[in-house]
């Protein structure tokens, strides 16, 4: 039975802050562990394994090993604060019909971001012609010409835009301006650097990182309003990256390659 107080009220037992803080700490613990250890990175690389071959006739393979993926670590700890917080069947269940509810748009989301990324990246390998990357480096430096040193950190915040993460506009765009730099022959380091300084202007209007934030508050369909406020410290960002790297690549380290 429910305890009731004298005034009516449901009495509520406050869980152990050791207990409650267990879950947290054990997953930053494995996240790091999984990344650190070899041996254990070894096992997981190696358990598990699902791979492609030949992708639609296109000569090209993949593979991803499902322990290694950091939402294992997340399923893990998941079983475990089961008992740790002695969870009865019904709390089992809201805890995950809440989080298919919060989860299910963000994942939609990155679905599509995700493919974007991967088909630009393997474009062109099953024919072996350039890839979209090459072509689009060609354009822009025909275009941009010289002034593109300035906007060379936007295209990295619209690849983090459209990735969802500073590593993935990195893949995404990293050849894409070292191309450009080549065509332009100015530093291909600066120009890289402003791409990775780019990308982490750009988590700023990640679709990744809005739509799980606010799966998180419950805030699902304002993604658009956040992001339209976002842009006003983007542009200020991006800015003042383009200058400097306006001068770094014509003024102070102009023969940095």
């Amino acid at each position: 039975d429910t305890p009731v107080a004298a005034d009516g009220g449901v009495v509520t037992k406050q869980m152990p802050l050791w207990k409650a803080w267990t879950p947290y700490a054990l997953l930053a613990a494995l996240l790091v562990l999984t990344r650190v250890w070899t041996p254990l990175t070894d096992f997981l690389t190696s358990t598990l394994v699902l791979k492609w071959t030949n992708i639609l006739g296109t000569g090209l393979d993949n593979d991803f090993a499902l322990l290694y993926l950091p939402g294992a670590v997340f399923v893990f700890v998941h079983l475990i604060t089961i008992p740790l917080h002695g969870m009865n069947g019904r709390q089992i269940k809201d805890s995950w019909v809440e989080t298919a509810e919060n989860v299910i748009p963000a994942v939609i989301a990155l679905l599509f971001a995700v493919a974007t990324v991967q088909i630009m990246i393997q474009s062109g390998k099953a024919a072996d012609i350039d890839s979209m990357l090459v072509i689009l480096s060609d354009a822009t430096a025909n275009v941009a010409g010289g002034v593109y040193p300035f906007f060379a950190s936007l295209v990295g915040a619209f690849g983090a835009f459209l990735a969802g993460s500073n590593t993935v506009s990195d893949i995404l765009f990293g050849t894409f301006q070292y191309n450009v730099a080549e065509n332009l022959a100015v530093s291909r380091t600066i120009l890289v650097g402003a791409q990775a300084v780019g990308g982490a202007i750009g988590n700023l209007i990640a679709i990744h990182n809005v739509v799980a934030a606010l799966a998180v508050v419950g805030l699902v369909g304002q993604e658009g309003r956040v992001i339209r406020l976002e842009l006003l410290p983007l542009t200020y960002y991006a800015g003042m990256t383009g200058i400097l790297t306006m001068l770094f690549v014509y003024v102070i380290f102009p023969t940095v390659f």
